[in-house]
């Protein structure tokens, strides 16, 4: 391990031999050194690797989280940016979104302390704000036990991870949120009713930049994903190849990705 001076905390240097499964698996020697999120201690890293959560975000971004920030990186339906804790609705319903996982990513990554931006004069939108406003140093722990106590109105509970990280001298937390197994999830009607929350409960999905709640198309096909259901499952013996849309395959593979 490392100290970064300028951050003033310690940085990891993981080597490859330490985790050879999980290395090995995206593509490194045994005997690469492999920066993983620069400012975090040995054993997040570690505890991630083993629960295998870290795999994800690794092949999702890469070991530098920040440079999501660096590159501007427009908000999808993986990313999100909140500017404070305060938009409490908005990281409930989108951590719901993302452990729905409807359009089916391997993570989903929301940056709180991080504006985004919306200028109606220049039309730049859905970018992050620099420098970013940030969270700060002595408010992060409790940022983050406020964070897990608006996740327990997710149910069944999201696999999650919370990291953090800093950016033009400034601290921001990551919460990378892995699709779930347990589906579907929503969010409860306490949520609904608490004046510092007031979101509907719900089954949200995440759709380009939007967390929303389903219509009922995509409610009916979120429930048969997480019901195990495959088109296989349903033949039809009396179709022939005539009656396929190549429309409606374009609009399939558009929609899926």
């Amino acid at each position: 391990m490392r100290q970064d001076k300028k951050r003033g905390r310690d940085a990891c240097n993981v080597p490859a031999s330490a985790c050879p499964n999980f290395f090995g698996s995206q593509g490194f020697g045994e005997t690469d050194l492999i920066s993983v999120f620069d400012n975090h201690s040995c054993e997040e890293i570690h505890t991630s690797i083993k629960s295998g959560f870290a795999g994800s975000i690794f092949k999702f971004h890469g070991p530098h989280l920040p440079s999501i920030i660096d590159r501007c990186a427009v908000e999808d339906d993986q990313i999100e940016y909140k500017k404070s804790i305060v938009s409490r609705s908005g990281i409930i319903k989108t951590v719901c979104a993302y452990a729905n996982n409807y359009m089916n990513r391997e993570i989903g990554l929301l940056f709180v302390g991080i504006e985004e931006e919306d200028d109606k004069e220049t039309g730049r939108k859905a970018i992050p704000v620099r420098p970013i406003s940030g969270i700060d140093e002595a408010k992060i722990e409790s940022t983050e036990n406020e964070i897990k106590s608006l996740l327990g109105h997710v149910h069944p509970k999201p696999d999650y991870r919370l990291l953090q990280d800093q950016i033009d001298d400034r601290f921001y937390i990551i919460l990378a949120v892995e699709p779930g197994n347990e589906g579907p999830y929503e969010t409860d009607q306490l949520a609904e009713k608490e004046k510092k929350i007031q979101l509907k409960a719900g089954r949200y999905i995440r759709v380009r930049r939007d967390s929303r709640l389903p219509n009922h198309t995509e409610e009916f096909e979120l429930l048969r994903k997480f019901a195990g259901f495959h088109f296989s499952s349903e033949l039809n013996s009396q179709v022939t190849l005539d009656d396929l849309s190549f429309e409606y395959m374009k609009e399939y593979l558009a929609r899926t990705n």
